[in-house]
């Protein structure tokens, strides 16, 4: 069993292929946080006031969104209408994972929710007469939405430009604006207190969208997981850095420095950042399942004529970087809280990383899939290799 589990090709796939190649130019592959060391090195016997920085604290869209349902719940107002809208998502089946941005786009398209938690606030800019004003059927949910919207620009929470772009056929671009704008009301009603306790009766979003663990004494296979879960955290950590500095580069440039290339620049950023909010997602959630759950191929089935936007970005890896040195004199005078020395050309070269380490990574969780399977019974083994079949097509 195990001479025939461990077998197979590991770096199949061009993406993959165009990707190693790339990786002899790159930086050491690092599969955890990053850590930068300030001063000297420490030694047992030697004094030193080094330290190590770590991450600031992150929350994944994953966890983000987990976290945005809690504190809805917290709302009286609002929890009448999201608890159905969970219970909805917990019996339904959605397949190998399920999305909790899923029961937000739900509550958000209503409406009317919106509106009603911007009224929370209990601001003046907010008429609650408005909430009824009798529209045509057809129009309602929209005139809703654009109610929420001037409400947000009169608090001051959102750009009046957002009146005039968030059109009805593009909503679905605006969910990020609006999942951020929501966050933003949270931390208000937080800050003054008005977030009561949870309703113990409700159903815990986290049983619904569980967090990846491996508890001291887990299953390497589970530690393994869960270290996927987790550097695939840091990666969105690193994409959403780089694209923050690539608006923040563009806002400034954008009248004065026509001669810069931000699109050869930062081209792929968006779209990179655009996958992998879904597909982070669909990992955490997986790594979090028992093993005989965890079909990783099955993330990858909607998502791979997304994924050669890899092949688009490798290919214009030269490029980009003779733009990124020609502009670099200018970038030095931008203050975006980001190196663009040292710190920029590291992100740029995270996603050439990242894709080298899933297949090392769904290796080495198959390598350990394949050494416990002589401790199982039959019938365990034949779900086993069914999992492991998975995590190969997911390498291919």
């Amino acid at each position: 069993m195990n001479s025939t589990c461990a077998t197979g090709g590991v770096f199949h796939g061009r993406l993959a292929s165009l990707a190693l190649r790339f990786t002899t130019k790159c930086l050491p592959i690092c599969f955890g946080p990053r850590r930068r060391a300030l001063g000297g090195s420490t030694s047992d016997d030697t004094t030193s006031h080094a330290v190590s920085i770590r991450r600031s604290a992150y929350l994944s869209p994953y966890d983000r969104a987990v976290y945005m349902i809690e504190r809805l719940l917290r709302l009286p107002s609002i929890a009448t209408y999201l608890y159905p809208i969970l219970v909805d998502e917990n019996i339904k089946s959605t397949g190998h994972y399920k999305d909790p941005t899923s029961p937000l786009k739900t509550l958000f398209d209503h409406g009317y929710t919106l509106n009603m938690l911007l009224n929370e606030l209990e601001s003046p800019f907010v008429s609650t007469i408005d909430l009824y004003e009798l529209v045509d059927e057809s129009g309602y949910e929209q005139h809703q939405l654009e109610l929420f919207w001037r409400g947000c620009v009169s608090a001051g929470l959102a750009a009046p430009e957002v009146l005039g772009s968030l059109q009805e056929a593009e909503w679905g671009g605006g969910f990020e604006l609006a999942l951020a704008t929501v966050a933003a009301i949270l931390d208000i009603l937080q800050e003054r207190g008005r977030l009561g306790s949870p309703d113990p009766r409700y159903i815990k979003p986290r049983s619904i969208y569980p967090a990846a663990r491996a508890p001291h004494g887990s299953p390497r296979h589970t530690v393994l997981a869960t270290e996927l879960a987790q550097t695939e955290v840091a990666y969105m950590q690193d994409l959403e850095q780089l694209a923050g500095y690539a608006k923040s580069v563009r806002a400034q440039l954008d009248c004065d420095s026509s001669d810069i290339d931000t699109s050869a620049i930062f081209g792929h950023v968006d779209q990179l950042l655009a996958l992998h909010r879904k597909f982070s997602m669909r990992i955490q959630y997986l790594a979090a399942m028992p093993t005989n759950q965890q079909f990783f191929d099955a993330i990858y089935t909607d998502l791979l004529p997304e994924f050669d936007v890899y092949s688009s970005f490798c290919a214009s890896r030269d490029h980009a970087q003779r733009a990124y040195n020609m502009a670099l004199p200018v970038l030095k005078q931008i203050n975006c809280g980001v190196d663009p020395v040292f710190d920029v050309p590291s992100l740029f070269m995270r996603p050439v990383q990242r894709l080298a380490q899933y297949p090392l990574l769904f290796q080495s969780i198959v390598d350990e899939l394949c050494n416990s399977c002589a401790f199982l019974s039959q019938e365990d083994q034949a779900k086993r290799v069914l999992v492991i079949k998975s995590m190969y097509a997911a390498m291919r």
